[in-house]
Formats: C-alpha cells, sequence, structure tokens
C-alpha cells in the first residue's frame, strides 16, 4: 500500500536511488515508513492512529549511485485522515440547585471530550439522558449538555440528590455515532419552606418565688428545613402576658429549642401565676411560596411556688411624728404600733420577738 511517489528529474539521464528520513522512516518508529529505492513509491507498513501522530514530517532523498545528491531533499508531508473510531468521554460532575426552582432553571452542563478531528462530525456531541434516579425530574440540552429543571416540583425533605446517567453520541446522534455514558449528580439546595411548630399547644411549669436567672422550661421545635442553617434556626416570641418582663426566651442552637428564662423575682402572695402567649418563626425569611396568614400563637403557663418566708416589716419603712414638747405626761405612752406580718399570709405574724 501506497501513498504517494517521490522522483527526481535527473532520473531520465541516470539511475537513481531513493530513500527516506524523519520519523517514522529512519527515526522512530523505524521502517514505518519506507520507500522503494528505484521506483520511489513510498509504502506504509503499520496501522496509523491520528489521535496519537496526525501528521508526518518525512525528507525524500535523491541520490546517484555514487552516494552524491542529485537534487536537494524534497519535504514529504503525510497527514493521517481520521476515521470515527473514539467514543465521546465524560467525567463525574456534580451540580445544584435550590428546591421549588421553576421550570428551565439551570442546574449544570455536562460535556464529553471526543479524540476525533475537532470541527468534524465526528466530534459533533448530541447529547440526552439514559437514565434517572429516583424520578425524571430535568432534561438536557441536546448541543449544549446544559442540564435544567423539567418539573417545578423539587422538594429537598423529599429528595435531596439526583443521579442522571448522560449519552452522549457523535456523528451528531446519528445511529452509526460512537456512545459514551457519564454520570452527573444534581443536589437540591434548601429554601425556607417549611413553616416551625412546637410539639403542644399548651405548656404547663412551674418557678420558685424569689429566684430569677433560672431556666423554667425548655420548648421542642420541629422544622423539616436543613438542620443548622438559619432556615432552621427557630426564633421565639413572647406576644403577651410578659408585659412585667419577667421572663425572655432564647434559642438553644445546638437543639434548637426555646428557653424560657425567669428574669426577675416572683412574688407569689403578690402574683401566683402568669399565662403568656409565644409565637415561633425561623431567622431566614420564608420561600414565597410560603404563605402565612396569621402567625400561631403557644399559650405557656407558669405557676409561682410558695416558699416559706420569715416575718418582716410593711412598710419597710415607718415615719412616727410627735411634739418637740414633752411632759410628764407623755413620758412612758406608746406613740405607735409598728407590728411585723407573716411574709406568706399578709397577716399579722404570731409568736414573733
Amino acid at each position: 500500500m501506497y501513498h504517494c511517489m517521490i522522483r527526481s528529474d535527473e532520473e531520465t539521464r541516470t539511475s537513481i536511488q531513493y530513500s527516506l528520513t524523519g520519523s517514522g522512516a529512519d527515526q522512530p518508529p523505524v521502517n514505518l515508513f519506507t520507500v522503494d529505492r528505484e521506483t520511489g513509491l513510498v509504502k506504509i507498513h503499520g496501522v496509523l492512529d491520528r489521535e496519537k501522530t496526525p501528521v508526518y514530517y518525512l525528507q525524500g532523498v535523491a541520490r546517484f549511485l555514487n552516494g552524491s545528491h542529485a537534487e536537494k531533499d524534497i519535504d514529504l508531508r503525510i497527514v493521517v485522515e481520521d476515521e470515527n473510531d473514539n467514543a465521546p468521554v465524560f467525567n463525574l460532575t456534580t451540580g445544584a440547585v435550590y428546591e421549588r426552582s421553576a421550570r428551565d432553571t439551570f442546574a449544570k452542563t455536562i460535556t464529553a471530550t471526543d479524540a476525533d478531528q475537532q470541527g468534524t462530525l465526528h466530534t459533533k456531541i448530541a447529547y440526552s439522558i439514559a437514565e434517572q434516579h429516583p424520578d425524571n425530574m430535568f432534561y438536557i440540552n441536546r448541543e449544549t449538555g446544559g442540564i435544567h429543571v423539567m418539573h417545578n416540583k423539587l422538594d429537598r425533605e423529599k429528595q435531596d440528590t439526583y443521579t442522571l446517567i448522560i449519552k452522549g453520541t457523535d456523528m451528531n446522534g446519528a445511529a452509526n455515532g460512537n456512545t459514551g455514558t457519564g454520570t452527573a449528580v444534581i443536589k437540591i439546595l434548601d429554601v425556607n419552606d417549611n413553616i416551625p411548630t412546637l410539639e403542644k399547644n399548651f405548656y404547663e411549669c412551674s418557678v420558685e418565688e424569689n429566684t430569677r436567672n433560672v431556666q423554667v422550661v425548655r420548648i421542642e421545635v420541629t422544622d423539616e428545613d436543613l438542620i443548622y442553617t438559619e432556615n432552621w434556626l427557630a426564633v421565639f416570641t413572647i406576644v403577651s402576658g410578659n408585659e412585667a418582663g419577667y421572663f425572655s426566651i432564647i434559642t438553644d442552637d445546638k437543639t434548637n429549642e426555646g428557653i424560657l428564662i425567669l428574669n426577675k423575682e416572683l412574688d407569689y402572695e403578690e402574683l401566683k401565676e402568669i399565662s403568656m402567649q409565644v409565637s415561633v418563626a425561623n431567622k431566614a425569611e420564608y420561600h414565597p411560596s410560603v404563605v402565612v396568614t396569621e402567625s400561631k400563637t403557644y399559650t405557656v403557663h407558669v405557676s409561682v411556688i410558695n416558699q416559706p418566708e420569715g416575718p418582716r416589716f410593711k412598710p419597710a419603712v415607718k415615719v412616727i411624728t410627735i411634739s418637740e414638747e414633752s411632759s410628764s405626761t407623755t413620758l412612758n405612752k406608746v406613740i405607735t404600733n409598728y407590728a411585723a406580718i407573716d411574709s406568706d399570709t399578709l397577716l399579722t405574724a404570731h409568736d414573733v420577738r
């Protein structure tokens, strides 16, 4: 098999011997190309791989029988024509898209490479989705490999990852094209589309009088959004019942529980119970798909526990007025009575010294 012939203009007058030099001839790979010494026919003795060596640069040499050059060496360029002998190759790719995204929302582009000659049908790849797990929620652009949302039903709380098997076929998807497959993993990102709720509608707890800066109750929150994010983190508000400012409520950012704290001392004799209305929301704003018509409230009822207390004076300071004039008639006379009271009953204390 030969691709060309080299001839010298001196061949008609005298005998010429031909040879080749260059890569593939007298340089590695040696003897891939040879030339008939007498006719100048160039022959190939192996299988050429365009993807390894697309062009061989040789020189044809013409010599007289005495070894001298018959003329200047001729450049011989052998171009290896492409055959469609390579399939498209993919790399694993990952992408992400928010849940509740609208149809046609872009998620990720996956592309394949083809070792055949660029700019030809041999490398013109058409993309398609061969499989989707667990549901068919995406489509792919045939030409660009761009993956887009097909249905606006993505819900991270139900499914947070989708695996797509992508098929790429060269020859622009023709039946005789070579096909390769790759995997695209699409992660579903969280939005704040779940309203936090409490496990109970009514909480009953108690606290001792004359104490402060103590934890009264921990309130458990349920929220299906992504844990440890602002979409999940609860924010509590005491809507009513705490006008005197006895209590505050904070959030444990590790457990997402609300912690009701007593800030000021309570007096059982003055206030035996407090009923408060509490609401809960998230630190992050809700997704537009969430419709909140009215914030739900929960009742927290706190009973004050009486503690045994000693007698005390009420008022704590009593002012007594007497005239500076004194006489024997005022000496040893009772000028007032200042009796202690029982702190528990608020009545005059007995057995008190």
